[in-house]
């Protein structure tokens, strides 16, 4: 009746580096007295890994038995009004379960990076769509779009390559 996304252990693990290394970072120069620039991106660097673990760990729900799929602590029986919640919707109102790939390139220092990023969207009635989840394994992104497909009983819509 109720079907919840956990994080991945890699995800949670990717935000604590960024954590790890920017407090390691801005430790070593606010012991040593260097630029205040390096402190600051050192903090910078922590607040985002604390960015993505908070991210990750954000419950990603769809409940039967409330009949909504939201995201975040707040349910929707904590709220007077659904539209108080950042992310949620009726599952009654979902049309269909949206895979897209997307091309993600990426420029540092003349160095460019590019990678495939893969979502999971859910389609409104209304045509709105709304987020599940992003992530960079396209196997993993099909299986559970078939998972959440079965669960709610909605046809799976992948965009063509």
């Amino acid at each position: 009746q109720r079907m919840e996304y956990k994080p991945s252990i890699g995800s949670i693990v990717f935000g604590f580096i960024f954590l790890l290394v920017g407090l390691g970072v801005s430790g070593f120069f606010f012991s040593n007295d260097v630029s205040l620039f390096l402190l600051l991106f050192g903090f910078a660097f922590a607040a985002v890994g604390f960015f993505i673990i908070k991210s990750a760990l954000n419950p990603i729900v769809f409940d039967k038995t409330v009949g909504f799929f939201w995201k975040g602590r707040k349910t929707p029986s904590m709220v007077a009004d659904i539209s108080e919640l950042k992310v949620a919707t009726k599952l009654d109102d979902i049309y269909g379960i949206q895979v897209i790939k997307e091309y993600i390139r990426s420029s540092n220092k003349g160095k460019d990076t590019s990678y495939y990023s893969y979502e999971i969207n859910l389609i409104l009635n209304s045509g709105e769509r709304l987020n599940v989840v992003d992530y960079g394994n396209a196997n993993a992104i099909l299986k559970d779009a078939s998972r959440i497909s079965k669960f709610l009983n909605t046809p799976v819509l992948v965009e063509p390559n």
